[in-house]
């Protein structure tokens, strides 16, 4: 969204070195750095309350720079990773445009490699780090292209944020943004996207610096993914301080004699062998996937890999440990061993990846780069797949997948996980039955090639679960299970199912299980918050999706459950401090939906109404999702005027809920909310139908009872208000949340009310 100027908006004066005080509803501070066509300032937002950093262009040489800049705000605003600097928005000063960003407070490596040495261990730290941001960036279809020392900032705890999307790409369209910037000089130590401290220098054709700039891009080709796996080796050999040469003396490193005490030799060797891979002159021949690079540094800096070393009878790699005490490979030169080391290294990452390996002599290059290929695809769209909830993963998951060749995706594994996708992209809000459709379709492929994979019967529950055929999909998930009792798939969905269905018991033996084969899954957390949220146990719910954060900062489900509960255990400016935590990260839908029950619940129904617009808005949100619908209609519901509005979102949100309602298996959620729809509707036998189905599978909700209260007092039936009111009171729903209800004002006037509250021991 491109913001207005406003009537406090001040244009920049001429001058390079005069800026406004404000902009929009943003007040100017210092400076913290100057880019290639940009000045990056210190900020404040003045109504979220938060600092910011603010670009603005340089006034040499405009023409063009708006668009540049809006191409650079626009690619790094669609980014996705914590460690990728948050664009906030585009402000409008007189005929030009500055970036609203995230301020991120550090040193960049640039200052750090001058003040100090680096210890070989942050080294693997911070390349791996980098690596992370980069392959997630790739998989966005987007390149970096100008990674450099200047343009990583180390924040105080050690986490790299990558900056400067000046000369960043979508990779569909071959780099053609080529603006100037040139290598830092000073360093302002603040971090924002584009704070780079260099001046770029007018004769240069070719944008970006040169000493990182892979040779294909010297040479005027585009920025790519292989440019900037060459960029973060040629990064990597500057922090191990080997920018000529790669080999070392093996005598020293073994005594230790000028080697960093932090490092191991097999790690250094390992490292070395993979930065030697990642600079190679020829693409063709350098290893040009940054998910590759991201698994061999992770092994390396969990200490789960060793050198690896040449069998002398037949060249095959072997670890370190396959060799006897005191024994050296004879015949083999110090440069011979490192080619051959590097050979092996590549080798171990398709390995990792799942290829086939034996390699025989002489294979050519290119066979091995395509089965990279095909596994660095699967690779990204397992990636894609475990971070369902950022907006568009799944839709890129199905896209990587579906390149695949044909007889690739004919094998039972590919056919299970695009049916897997599929059910994904179905789940995404859209609930569009093309892809439930296709999803069956890939699940019976799958169990047609081969009925004993574990994943395609998962891929058949997972489209029975969505069907509403609970049962067989449950019977399903059992035959997948007795072939993998560990998949990791099959637990959540079970888990899921059984919760969904009130089988609170099972589905926590399920999450138990799964946290026990999977204690770092985020998945299982979320899992198990949300089945603590069912039960009302909402204190040990906080501490689930506390750890889920934990384990993966920005996932967004785990800031809005948070919130959720937050909002339960009466936490509300907690509660709304956590959204803004997670709309930091990204706009999500979710956030905007739990934004706007907070303060819905605190009475801001105009606010509120925003919020939940927010929620369904086609950029940000879910336009298909029949909750955002209804709680758009409540807020409206206590706007003067809007009652019209109210029933329409109402209408609107009953007609999603409809398809899903018919099913043998009644859902208890789904046609409860389904009943108290079609009660403020006034359209009582129908409210009554859904309450009366909800009801038969309830058992005990706490959520539930709670909307029966709502439904009964919307159909006049007090009496049925009072019963409901008092199991829900004593399943652990919040009183608080019954004492701020706007539509329970007449209920809780009536003094059987009292006696409930108080017989609850509340």
């Amino acid at each position: 969204m491109v913001s207005g100027s406003g009537n406090d908006t001040t244009a920049r004066p001429d001058g390079p070195n005069v800026m406004p005080s404000r902009v929009g509803h943003y007040t100017v501070a210092e400076a913290l750095g100057e880019g290639g066509f940009g000045r990056v300032f210190a900020g404040w937002d003045e109504r979220l309350h938060r600092e910011v950093a603010l670009k603005f262009l340089l006034p040499r040489s405009s023409d063009g720079h708006d668009d540049r800049l809006l191409h650079e705000a626009r690619l790094a605003a669609a980014a996705r990773h914590p460690a990728l600097v948050a664009v906030y928005d585009l402000v409008q000063v007189g005929h030009e445009l500055v970036v609203v960003m995230e301020r991120v407070r550090g040193s960049t490596l640039r200052r750090r490699m001058d003040e100090a040495p680096i210890s070989f261990r942050e080294t693997v730290s911070i390349l791996r780090q980098t690596a992370e941001a980069l392959a997630s960036l790739h998989a966005q279809g987007m390149v970096h292209g100008d990674l450099k020392p200047a343009n990583l900032m180390i924040e105080s705890e050690g986490r790299v944020r990558v900056l400067d999307f000046g000369l960043a790409a979508r990779i569909a369209e071959g780099g053609a943004a080529r603006h100037s910037d040139a290598e830092a000089g000073s360093d302002a130590g603040v971090g924002t996207v584009g704070a780079g401290t260099g001046r770029a220098t007018a004769a240069r054709t070719v944008a970006g610096t040169p000493r990182f700039m892979a040779p294909e891009r010297l040479r005027g080709g585009a920025s790519s993914a292989t440019g900037d796996v060459f960029a973060l080796g040629v990064l990597g050999r500057d922090l191990l301080a080997c920018e000529d040469t790669l080999e070392f003396d093996t005598d020293a490193a073994e005594s230790g004699a000028g080697f960093d005490p932090d490092s191991q030799l097999p790690a250094r060797r390992a490292l070395d062998g993979l930065l030697k891979v990642m600079v190679e002159p020829d693409p063709g021949q350098r290893l040009g996937l940054m998910v590759e690079v991201l698994r061999v540094l992770t092994a390396i800096e969990s200490g789960q890999i060793s050198a690896p070393r040449l069998g002398a009878a037949d060249g095959r790699a072997a670890t370190t440990a396959d060799r006897p005490a005191g024994k050296e490979t004879p015949g083999i030169g110090p440069g011979r061993a490192l080619e051959l080391l590097t050979a092996a290294v590549l080798l171990g990452v398709l390995a990792w990846l799942g290829a086939d390996v034996p390699a025989p002599a002489g294979e050519p290059p290119a066979a091995v780069v395509a089965a990279a290929d095909i596994r660095q695809t699967i690779a990204t769209a397992e990636a894609l797949m475990l971070d369902f909830d950022r907006d568009g993963a799944a839709a890129q998951a199905v896209t990587a997948l579906e390149s695949l060749p044909a007889d690739v995706r004919a094998r039972a594994s590919i056919a299970a996980m695009l049916a897997l996708a599929y059910c994904l992209r179905y789940a995404d809000d859209d609930r569009d039955p093309v892809w439930l459709a296709r999803a069956e379709q890939h699940a019976e492929a799958a169990l047609g090639a081969d009925d004993q994979l574990a994943h395609a019967w998962v891929a058949r529950a997972w489209t029975l679960e969505y069907r509403g055929d609970a049962e067989a999909a449950e019977a399903a998930y059992g035959t997948a299970l007795s072939l993998d009792p560990n998949d990791p798939f099959a637990l959540h969905g079970l888990g899921r199912l059984l919760r969904s269905r009130n089988r609170f018991e099972e589905a926590e033996q399920v999450v138990a299980r799964g946290l026990a084969a999977h204690p770092n899954d985020r998945r299982f957390w979320d899992d198990l918050g949300t089945l603590r949220y069912r039960r009302a146990d909402y204190i040990a719910a906080a501490d689930a999706f506390r750890h889920s954060i934990a384990l993966k900062p920005d996932s967004i489900y785990a800031y809005a459950n948070l919130s959720a509960v937050l909002l339960r255990l009466g936490r509300d400016d907690e509660a709304l401090s956590v959204i803004q935590q997670g709309l930091r990260i990204r706009p999500h839908s979710r956030l905007y939906n739990n934004l706007g029950t907070t303060l819905y619940a605190r009475g801001r129904y105009e606010e509120a109404a925003a919020a939940f617009r927010a929620a369904l808005s086609d950029g940000r949100g879910s336009p298909n999702d029949y909750l955002k619908w209804a709680n758009l209609a409540d807020a409206l519901r206590w706007l003067p005027e809007r009652e019209q509005e109210a029933r329409a979102a109402y209408a609107r949100a009953l007609a999603l809920l409809e398809p899903s309602l018919h099913t043998e298996q009644p859902d208890a959620t789904r046609h409860g909310r389904a009943a108290l729809y079609a009660a403020r509707l006034g359209r009582r036998d129908e409210a009554l139908r859904f309450l009366g189905q909800a009801q038969s599978v309830a058992g005990d909700d706490a959520d539930f009872r709670f909307r029966a209260v709502l439904t009964s007092e919307a159909l006049g039936d007090r009496e049925s208000s009072l019963e409901h009111l008092e199991a829900a009171i004593e399943l652990g729903y919040p009183q608080h949340l019954v004492e701020s209800d706007p539509d329970l004002v007449l209920l809780r006037r009536d003094l059987r009310y009292h006696l409930i509250v108080s017989r609850s021991g509340s």
